[in-house]
């Protein structure tokens, strides 16, 4: 049987290996491994996979990768931990570069962040996403890299890019107030007004299945408070589609008498059985 491949992302210092270690206790059953993902320095193209010290509840990977090369190297560091037998578990261990969540087929994605110091640390203000969106549906390059995160690689021409970043604007004329408001009625200008309402490092928290606000590191209690509620109105207001919307916890994950916390875990685990019978 294939593995279980999770995805655990988000900002630095935000608890993601502590979820992580707590999925792989709960699963009890597959053995775990747990794949951290580094950039290679600047220029760097190999993947590079090395062996870290076991702990007890997983064996431990670092993979050296090269941003530009996502989509090549995620797919290369799953088949090299899963097939060997050493894994029915696999978690994938990154940061929130927006190239990750489109580069692997997961079974399960979890967005995990601390406590901001401030709300505006996660949120653009009603400005900010105003200029965002505009650039977005006047630019095809900006609506590239605030949606999917794509950049032009500079040794690449239009015609074998595929895609003409930054020249919409110069060949068509730029859409009015009233235009603007009439995409922002449909599901495709819903979904994209909630993501650039979110700052660039936290777009992966809609494509969540489970998203978590780790309260167990610490923060204010008011920015706790405003921060979950923004965030819980902004998953509500995403169009359903497809996939469902991301299931938002607030509390600390090391806490098993919050009742925030256990449906936390039952939600992961509920998620991962479920696609375990989707693929039997």
């Amino acid at each position: 049987m294939a593995p279980k491949v999770v995805h655990i992302c988000g900002p630095e210092r935000g608890g993601k290996t502590t979820i992580a270690r707590l999925i792989a206790r709960g699963c009890h059953g597959p053995s775990a491994a747990l794949v951290r993902f580094e950039p290679q320095p600047q220029g760097g193209t190999d993947a590079a996979m090395s062996a870290e010290p076991p702990e007890d509840w997983a064996t431990r990977f670092r993979f050296r990768y090269a941003p530009d090369r996502l989509f090549e190297q995620v797919p290369l560091a799953v088949r090299d931990v899963g097939p060997t037998g050493r894994a029915g578990l696999i978690l994938l261990e990154t940061n929130a570069d927006p190239g990750f969540r489109l580069a692997h087929p997961y079974d399960l994605r979890v967005f995990v962040m601390g406590v901001p110091r401030f709300v505006d640390e996660v949120f653009r203000s009603p400005d900010e996403t105003q200029d965002a969106l505009r650039r977005a549906f006047q630019d095809t390059g900006a609506f590239a890299s605030e949606v999917f995160g794509l950049t032009r690689a500079p040794d690449l021409d239009d015609s074998r890019s595929g895609l003409i970043l930054g020249t919409l604007s110069e060949t068509r004329r730029p859409l009015s107030d009233e235009e603007l408001e009439q995409v922002m009625t449909t599901a495709l200008g819903s979904e994209i007004s909630a993501r650039l309402r979110l700052r660039p490092g936290y777009h992966a928290l809609l494509d969540a299945d489970v998203a978590v606000l780790n309260c167990g590191l610490g923060g204010a209690g008011e920015t706790i408070e405003v921060c979950s509620r923004r965030i819980e109105r902004l998953i509500t207001a995403m169009p359903q589609g497809a996939r469902p919307r991301p299931r938002f916890f607030s509390c600390d994950p090391l806490d098993p008498h919050d009742p925030l916390t256990v449906q936390l875990f039952g939600a992961i685990l509920a998620g991962l059985a479920g696609a375990g019978a989707g693929r039997a």
